[in-house]
Parts: structure tokens; sequence; C-alpha cells
């Protein structure tokens, strides 16, 4: 794990730290370092471009806007060449410590972020906070999925957008080319495969053979033409593209972007960038009307929302002096976009060569709890309450642990399904600004939540884990506000009792 530490100047407030923790993702044998020559660090509203130093390095590259929900990318140049690309999720630029995690792809591949449930495609996946996955000529784009779908939303500069009124493959156009298993051979396109083409005014299903009754869910779409070019956005059927298989974090499929610029209608167009650079995926290039194919497209790598541990010294935070004692070793909160009407929650991380330590801050203004028996986990997740998942290895051995903690006092444990999980010393606290709730519910200001988890409750028996640890993780923070209820996951994709829908967690320092 690589991480870079910057300075950003601001007159006001003297000196800000950021943290910028680059995640390589190397798909393959393709490291997303190798060959890069230098890095540089940009707001993605261009407003400011610093070059980065080697990593592990600090860099003083002030002064810099102060904002909420800026976004920052890091490209990796070789003699003016982009080699490799990452990008963060909108940060909080007004704290005086910020920290995040984006990953680190080589320039033909591209990251699906987990995503939210539901996504309006006249919206895209921009409102959603999902950070964007590649960049080429005058086009960004982002990618994410969920049990239902794999979104793709795609922004391009264009100022003028020729009709394709005629025939779906005139005027402008942008075909999608997706291999769900990334077994495609040149020339073909199997049963997991879906090549779709969107125009101003006509939009073609090229190939999608498991468009069925049987697929769950429909194929939604949209092109909409907005100042100075246009925005598409497709939610494909996971299952049509993985066979029915149920694809967890670190499935990889193959992706492709073609786009069709004209500026006269009736004209061959002018410009046919692609993603990755240099795919052809017209390989039949006499067929009428053409035949676009998935083969030699880019690699794309479906993650989980990422959250980064601070390692500090056993011993030194103490979970009696409230949230200030996190703060004051380090912990910042996870950079994440909050959804409509949901309150703002804050999440910290932290761990140590004895514990793992998690922290929130709440800003409900309602609490509801009732004194229910320790392990009653239906009835304790109806009212107030915080759930930690913590998976071992969700890859490999998927020893999954389970807590929900009630601000009346309540616990329960378990193994998501695989029997009884009896810890003898997790410590947690609620401090609630207002009365404490106890069958009923009280108006309040919000809480502060922390709990610490010994790492031999984790069945680290023998050895703690170490820097570079992962594991599938998930923070829910149920809310019922006098029976309107809630809940907030760390993962989009939760809460859940899938393993491969957990977020992920990370032991690092720095």
């Amino acid at each position: 794990m690589l991480f870079l530490v910057f300075f950003a100047g601001c007159g006001e407030t003297g000196y800000q730290t950021l943290y910028l923790n680059l995640y390589p993702i190397g798909i393959g044998e393709t490291d997303p370092f190798a060959g890069v020559s230098r890095l540089e660090a940009a707001l993605d509203d261009g407003t400011g471009k610093w070059k980065i130093g080697p990593p592990s390095s600090s860099e003083d590259f002030g002064p810099l806007r102060r904002c909420d929900g800026c976004r920052i990318e890091v490209t990796g140049y070789s003699a003016g060449a982009r080699l490799s690309w990452g990008f963060s999720p909108a940060l909080n630029l007004l704290s005086k410590v910020v920290k995040t995690s984006l990953f680190f792809t080589p320039d033909t591949a591209a990251v699906a972020h987990a995503g939210p449930p539901l996504v309006d495609p006249n919206e895209g996946l921009i409102p959603a906070g999902v950070p964007e996955s590649f960049i080429f000529e005058n086009a960004r784009g982002s990618v994410a999925y969920n049990r239902r779908y794999l979104y793709v939303d795609l922004r391009v500069l264009d100022d003028v957008v020729i009709q394709n009124d005629d025939n779906w493959y005139s005027g402008d156009l942008v075909v999608l080319a997706i291999d769900g298993m990334g077994d495609s051979a040149e020339a073909g396109r199997g049963i997991d495969d879906v090549v779709v083409a969107f125009g101003a005014a006509q939009f073609a299903e090229q190939w999608h053979p498991q468009n069925s009754p049987h697929i769950n869910y429909p194929l939604l779409h949209s092109f909409n033409q907005r100042l100075g070019g246009y925005d598409v956005f497709a939610a494909v059927p996971i299952d049509s593209l993985t066979d029915g298989e149920s694809p967890g974090p670190g499935w990889k499929m193959k992706l492709g972007i073609y786009i069709q610029d004209v500026d006269q209608p009736g004209e061959d167009p002018v410009s046919t960038p692609t993603w990755p650079p240099g795919w052809n995926p017209l390989q039949n290039p006499q067929a009428t009307p053409p035949e676009h194919y998935p083969f030699g497209s880019g690699d794309l790598v479906l993650k989980p929302r990422l959250l980064d541990a601070r390692r500090v010294t056993a011993g030194t935070v103490g979970l009696l002096e409230g949230i200030d004692d996190f703060l004051s070793s380090g912990a910042v909160p996870l950079a994440q976009h909050r959804a409509a009407c949901e309150d703002n929650v804050m999440v910290y991380a932290l761990w140590d060569s004895s514990a793992l330590m998690l922290a929130i801050e709440s800003a409900d203004r309602v609490f509801c709890a009732r004194q229910l028996m320790d392990g009653d986990r239906a009835n304790l997740v109806e009212f107030d309450a915080v759930e930690v998942t913590v998976v071992r290895d969700p890859y490999t051995d998927p020893q999954a642990y389970r807590a929900v903690f009630s601000p009346a006092g309540g616990t329960s444990f378990d193994r998501m399904g695989a029997g009884a999980w009896d810890p003898g010393e997790i410590y947690f606290r609620f401090d609630l600004d207002g009365p404490r709730p106890s069958n009923d519910c009280r108006e309040g200001n919000g809480y502060t939540f922390w709990v610490r988890i010994p790492w031999r409750e984790l069945g680290y028996l023998v050895e703690p884990p170490d820097t570079g640890e992962l594991f599938g993780f998930d923070l829910a923070v149920y809310d019922n506000d006098r029976g309107a209820r809630s809940q907030a996951a760390f993962s989009p994709m939760g809460p859940t009792e899938d393993p491969e829908a957990l977020g992920e967690l990370r032991l690092f320092e720095y």
C-alpha cells in the first residue's frame, strides 16, 4: 500500500494536511506504477495541479481552495504520456486533516465502484457520489455495480450534436461493449457479452443474448444533451453479464467505449476516440450495419468501498475521553456521499497491536431504543443501533463476526448464520447529547459511539494482524425516528449477510 502526504496551504487557517493513499490495482501483470516517471495531483475542476514526489513523501502545494465536495485525481506520466490514473471520492477540504484512499489503475484498466441500490438514469452516477473510473479524449466516465446492475455513466464534450435519425449508426454515437466474463474471442461475442449503441435519436441493442424474461431487471438507458455536450447512461442487468453468478469484489470484466463524432449530417466522423486507447471494436469494418466486438477492450475490476484504519501505539487511545482521543490520534473520517435526508455520520478507524477501534459521530436528533434481551438482533435493529461486521478474509477464509450495540445497553453477537459468538472483552460506549432513551424516544442533538474489539476476539490467538491486512467490513447505523426507520451502511450494498457485498477495511500506518 502506497500513500502520499501533502501540506495544502490555506491563508486563513495555516496549513492543512491531506493524505492520499494510492491503492494500486494491478490487473494481470500490469503494475500501475511501472514506467511512471512522475505523478501529478489535480482538483477535478481544473483549479490546481501539483507535481508529486516519490511515494511516502511530503509536498507543499498550497494554497488549496477550501471546498466541500472537491475531488482529486492523480495521474502517472512517462515522457508526457499518461500511463495510470486514480480518482478520489468527494472530500471536505474545509477540515484541518483530510484523508482518502483512491484506487490507482493502469490507463487500460478501470474500477467499477460499489454503488447505491438505485440510480436515476436521467441523473447518472454523479449525484450518488461515485468516483470516476476512466478518462480519455473529450470524455470522462464512472462505473458502479450492485446486486442488480452494472452502471456506466459517460460525460462527453461536443459542441455540435448530430442526431442519428436515419440509422442508429449515423450521427454522433457512443458504443458500449461489455464482456462479463472477460473471455471474448476476436470477432466473437458470447452469451455474457452486451454491446449497445446510444444516439441522440435512437438507442440500439447490437448484442444482448440474455435480454429475456428470465432476467430479473430490464436494461435502462438514457442520452441527455446539455450545453457543450451530452451524457450517456446505461444500467445493464448484472445477471446478463455473469450468466446468473453473483459477482463479488475482485470480479474482472472487459469494458470498451467507442465515440463517433460527426459535425455534419451524412458526413463521415471527424474523430472516433476509444477507451482504452488503441482499442478497435470494428473488426469487420465492411459490415453494414457496423458490428462492434469487446475483444481487446479494457480491464474492469469490481471493487468495494475502502476504509483505512490507521495504526497507533498500543495504549495511547483511551475510550473514556470521548471522540477527541480518536481525532488527536490521527483518525480522520471516511469520505462518503450521503443520501438525501440522511443524517450526517462520520466513520473513523484505528488499530494497534491489541485491538481494532471504530468510532462514529452521528447527527441524529431523535434517540429511540428499548430494553431488550441480549442476543435479540432482529428487534435491536428495529430501533437505534450500530452494527459492526468483520470478516477475517472475504476471499479465502470467510470467518464472519457480527455485533449489534444499542444505546440502551443491549448487544447481540453472532457469526452471520454460522453459530454463536461469545466475546469476553469488547468495550463499547454511546455518548448522547441529550437524554438516554429507555423504551421510548427522546429528543437530542447527535451522539458519538466507539468500540474496541480485541484481536483475540476475532480469532487472532497467537499473533495480531499486521500492516496491509485486509478484512471484509461493514458498519451500519440503524435509525428509528418514532417509526420512520432507515439504515445507513458503510458498504453501499449492506447491511448484508453476504460477505461479497461488504466493504473492505485495510490496516495501514503513516
